[in-house]
């Protein structure tokens, strides 16, 4: 009974170790036709939480449609937010990489959402220059920024999705998800 429970703990504890660093994708409600993730990737593009200080690595974000219908994302400014991008200090949760100063979405009726398409953006960092980023039918203004000294980081993103479907007779028929709350920590160390 005892190598029982051993043999069983340790499954446990092994299967917590190699799951604590991945981020699952989130979904909100199965009503809702979009499946977000927000993550960080190293330089191979794979999912990490540990990166050694003065290496590059990733801001990954993606929206995929998983309904059979388009979802038009209407009200871009609830749903590309300046949120995006924006790194966090865990001990006093204040930004440290603030690269966003804007976005502009240039869509009035709404970024077309196909059905079973994923959308993918990949920002490096540190960001060398300057410069403007597109991502669906939103452009961001993202600054320079430093390398991260070592410590414990977070991204986070908040925000509902307001989008609306076409119907068969031509009406729309707008909706709106709950609040998606996606938060990935790492740190940088030595």
């Amino acid at each position: 009974m005892k190598k029982k429970v051993l043999k069983l703990s340790l499954i446990l504890l092994s299967f917590e170790f190699t799951t604590a660093g991945c981020q699952k994708d989130e979904i909100i409600d199965v009503r809702y036709p979009f499946k977000l993730q927000y993550a960080i990737h190293n330089e191979e593009r794979q999912e990490v939480t540990r990166i050694k200080e003065g290496e590059n690595f990733y801001i990954y974000f993606s929206i995929e449609n998983t309904s059979d219908r388009h979802a038009s994302i209407d009200k871009h400014e609830l749903f590309f937010n300046n949120e995006l991008f924006n790194i966090y200090d865990r001990n006093n949760n204040t930004i440290v990489g603030n690269p966003v100063e804007r976005n502009v979405c240039l869509a009035k009726m709404g970024c077309l959402g196909q059905p079973h398409v994923k959308n993918e953006i990949t920002i490096p960092y540190p960001l060398k220059n300057d410069t403007t980023v597109g991502f669906m039918c939103c452009s961001y203004k993202l600054y320079k920024f430093p390398e991260l000294p070592q410590g414990k980081y977070f991204i986070k993103y908040t925000a509902s999705i307001p989008f609306f479907y076409i119907t068969d007779t031509h009406q729309v028929e707008s909706h709106e998800t709950g609040n998606y709350n996606l938060e990935y920590k790492f740190e940088i160390v030595k």
